[in-house]
């Protein structure tokens, strides 16, 4: 797949490389460096190589724990409310855990309050 930016723009662009061939994965994240969160930045500083290409993202109509319960995926439910979209897609980060042994979003106090920031708006 090609990719194609405007100029001038400094983007973050990641994945990973298998045999000198970019991989697109879960780990694979793309955005303009200039949306990129105080949170997002200190996890790919810290924790982002460690964990890249354990955890899948997959989309789906329902969370529902008995058809969607992979330990591997983080569920992510399609939203009717863009506005939820907006803070799930800034403010969490699908990784894994280790003393569950899965995958699953860590939505922290940012995202809550981005949340409640853009339904009172």
């Amino acid at each position: 797949m090609d990719i194609t930016f405007p100029r001038a723009l400094l983007c973050l662009c990641s994945g990973l490389y298998i045999n000198g061939l970019p991989s697109v994965d879960s780990c694979s994240w793309k955005a303009p460096w200039s949306e990129v969160t105080k949170q997002q930045e200190r996890y790919l500083r810290t924790k982002y190589s460690l964990f890249c290409g354990i955890c899948k993202i997959q989309r789906v109509l329902r969370l529902d724990s008995n058809h969607y319960n992979r330990s591997d995926t983080c569920y992510v439910a399609h939203s009717p409310n863009p506005k939820e979209m907006i803070c799930r897609d800034r403010f969490s980060i699908c990784r894994y855990k280790r003393q569950t042994r899965s995958c699953s979003f860590n939505k922290r106090t940012p995202y809550d309050v981005c949340e409640k920031w853009l339904s009172h708006k």
